[in-house]
């Protein structure tokens, strides 16, 4: 059975559309933001924003332990977007500009 998931969808800085399901803060201050439903081996793809901010794949189960903190669906509205290695931001679409 598939689980329903509400993104919320970002905006990179070469304009491509990403669809964010959740965003992970570890121990170590890396961020994960991922862009793809967990597979039933627990691997998922996203953005990775650590030393160097990179797509990759990664899993859910072998970094729970290490999680500080998590958000998703309407929680995520609470965070800023990503950023690029050089702290250039992304925008969440449908973000208001002042």
């Amino acid at each position: 059975m598939l689980e329903t998931t509400t993104v919320k969808t970002v905006i990179d800085l070469n304009g491509k559309e990403h669809d964010i399901h959740a965003w992970y803060l570890l121990r170590n201050g890396w961020e994960y933001w991922q862009t793809e439903p967990v597979g039933d081996d627990g691997y998922t793809f996203g953005y990775v924003m650590g030393h160097a901010c990179e797509w990759g794949s990664f899993n859910l189960n072998e970094m729970s332990e290490y999680v500080m903190s998590s958000a998703r669906g309407s929680d995520l509205d609470a965070l800023a977007p990503p950023t690029d290695n050089f702290g250039d931001s992304w925008t969440w679409k449908n973000q208001e500009i002042f």
